[in-house]
């Protein structure tokens, strides 16, 4: 087949009429023999739509051993994913303008958990709406919380309309009576 030009990167002709699959609606439309590692790799991102939404990406590319596509972003507009033989990830990260390419980030030998990770600090951009690849913070337990209060607090000065209740510095006890007092606030005010 001729071949297209989507650019050209540091000499390299990215994609051909023969890989050219596009996703569409959320997955790929027709899909050559095989397929499967493109769909493994946007899969392990959050899928297409999740990664439209949330870089503005398109031009999916099954480039048979792995995907390409391009995201919306000032720093790097392209990103290449690529099964190696050790059944790892390579990652590059570029940055397409005009007929220059410029490569911004390459990992090597990276595994699926990786990827959303090294593409969020080379891009700046989050794949979903929890930082740092999906996870959530754990909940503060109130005594946790008692405790970050009254260590921060401990041997610092008091406040003025204070001292008379602590003296001019905090002691630990006194900081962990102020944590509670604090937290047990901040919990109220959460509720309300």
């Amino acid at each position: 087949m001729i071949p297209y030009l989507l650019a050209i990167a540091g000499g390299y002709l990215i994609g051909s009429s023969t890989e050219k699959k596009l996703f569409a609606n959320g997955g790929m439309t027709e899909m050559a023999e095989g397929g499967e590692i493109a769909r493994t790799i946007l899969q392990q991102l959050g899928g297409a739509g999740r990664l439209t939404a949330m870089t503005g990406a398109y031009n999916f590319i099954d480039r048979g051993n792995g995907l390409s596509f391009k995201i919306k972003n000032q720093r790097a507009n392209y990103i290449k994913i690529t099964l190696n033989g050790k059944d790892l990830y390579d990652v590059e990260v570029g940055r397409i303008r005009g007929n220059t390419y410029k490569v911004v980030k390459q990992g090597n030998d990276l595994y699926f958990d990786q990827l959303k990770p090294f593409i969020e600090e080379a891009t700046g951009m989050y794949l979903s709406l929890y930082k740092k690849g999906g996870e959530t913070k754990k909940r503060t337990k109130f005594v946790d919380k008692v405790d970050a209060i009254a260590d921060r607090l401990d041997g610092t000065k008091v406040p003025k309309k204070l001292q008379k209740d602590y003296g001019k510095r905090y002691n630990r006890e006194e900081a962990e009576e102020a944590g509670r007092r604090i937290a047990g606030a901040q919990l109220r005010d959460l509720k309300n």
